[in-house]
């Protein structure tokens, strides 16, 4: 029997954020942006963003955070030091205190290219002009646990997000031809589908493999290429 594989884009697709939200070990999106609304829900500042976490990861640090921002900073002035210096001195070893909190987590850089359609990388794009850093991509060490390759997770991650927001995703229809055999007439028929797919590719992408390799030995594949 005839049969023939569409391959149509997925005009509603689920938001991959969703499912982040539901699951604990979840990689988080954290982003900043004045006309889009990208990643994760969130309350960080994006320049305390650093602080506000490792503050999160341990919770000994707002204090330590204060006696080094007041007493520490005083004695400094005390000892004759400058504003300047003794704010120098203070950030030096704030930032200390950041980077310990902080060991064991997976903090990567999410860049966006944005030029007739929105793009999303762990990498830096090459145009300066349509493209720069929006946010971070975050999993914290007890979850970074879950996942054999932690840094090629996140990278998934971040593809699978542009790959929504571009409208990368994808589904198919299985169509069977049925011919009257009474006046020659030709329809089809369909006999499966499915959507939500990320990516254009269908040997990538899932679609191949939701379909039995008979279908696929047999079948026309009609897809936007």
């Amino acid at each position: 029997m005839k049969s023939r594989l569409r391959i149509i884009h997925d005009a509603m697709p689920s938001n991959p954020r969703e499912w982040a939200s539901e699951d604990p070990h979840a990689i988080s999106l954290i982003c900043w942006h004045n006309r889009y609304n990208l990643g994760d829900e969130h309350r960080y500042d994006s320049e305390t963003f650093h602080l506000e976490l490792a503050m999160e990861a341990d919770a000994d640090l707002e204090d330590r955070v204060y006696d080094l921002e007041n007493r520490h900073y005083q004695r400094l002035i005390r000892a004759g030091a400058s504003h300047e210096a003794a704010c120098a001195l203070v950030e030096a070893r704030l930032a200390r205190y950041v980077e310990k909190a902080l060991e064991g987590w997976y903090i990567v850089p999410i860049y966006m290219y944005d030029h007739s359609g929105i793009s999303l990388s762990t990498g830096p794009f090459s145009c300066r002009w349509d493209s720069g850093q929006v946010g971070w991509a975050v999993l914290s060490p007890e979850a970074a646990k879950n996942y054999p390759d932690p840094k090629k997770a996140i990278e998934s991650e971040v593809e699978t997000y542009s790959q929504y927001v571009s409208g990368d995703v994808w589904g198919f229809v299985l169509e069977e031809a049925k011919t009257c055999d009474t006046c020659g007439h030709t329809e089809w028929e369909e006999v499966d589908s499915c959507w939500g797919f990320y990516g254009s590719d269908p040997a990538e992408n899932g679609i191949y493999d939701n379909l039995p390799q008979e279908v696929l030995d047999t079948c026309e594949v009609i897809g936007p290429w």
